[in-house]
């Protein structure tokens, strides 16, 4: 355990992806979290947090995943899996996604404006999204747009079809990705055609100017 979160504190550019069952292997409860959360806090580097694995005892309360979503925030981090993420839901009124999707949202449109050379694939599953919320594509369309426009690293995107992408949404989505270096789209359960207009865009998009310099990203 000390070895792995020596890790996370050193903020080693090379760990990209940590999975909490190789450090708890048979539990994962609140006050792991806060051994969690004091080696995360403010590296740069880790992109994801995948708690798939753990064992048999990995309930956590909403003030863990407070906790977590807090520290988060100073973080890189643009992906985190927690067990039972709909038992989250269900027991805490949605507190997963409350607490844990902002920031990892967030951090996955820093990454992406300030064109960080390792973000190269992003899935906005990341968000939980409650497909009953009014505007909801306004809430992650405009953002994700505003930071693809100077993006040359990014390759793949995923949205899923809890983001209710619109047939408009998906026109200003076509027109930002054209502007970028996403050479695979995927648009889950939209419409064939729509989907092949995505293809046809990417597969006709030319990268014709040189990488930008992400000397900006720590």
């Amino acid at each position: 355990v000390s070895r792995a979160l020596a890790a996370l504190t050193a903020n080693n550019l090379r760990l990209k992806e940590i999975r909490i069952g190789d450090i708890w292997s048979d539990r994962f409860l609140d006050p792991d979290v806060e051994k969690l959360c004091a080696a995360l806090n403010g590296n740069s580097h880790l992109q994801t947090v995948d708690g798939s694995d753990v064992g048999y005892q990995h309930e956590l309360s909403e003030a863990g995943l407070r906790r977590l979503g807090a520290t988060l925030a100073d973080t890189g981090v643009v992906w985190v899996l927690l067990p039972d993420m709909d038992n989250h839901d269900q027991n805490h009124n949605g507190a997963y996604p409350r607490h844990i999707s902002p920031p990892c949202f967030a951090n996955a449109i820093r990454r992406l404006a300030a064109n960080d050379p390792d973000l190269q694939e992003l899935s906005l599953s990341i968000l939980h999204f409650d497909m009953t919320e009014p505007s909801l594509e306004n809430r992650w369309l405009q953002p994700l747009k505003t930071a693809l426009a100077g993006n040359t690293v990014l390759q793949k995107l995923y949205i899923p079809a809890a983001a209710c992408l619109s047939e408009d949404g998906l026109k200003s989505l076509l027109a930002a990705l054209g502007a970028s270096t996403v050479e695979q789209c995927e648009v889950q359960l939209l419409r064939t055609d729509m989907q092949r207009r995505v293809d046809e865009l990417i597969s006709q998009h030319v990268r014709t100017r040189p990488p930008r310099s992400a000397a900006c990203w720590p």
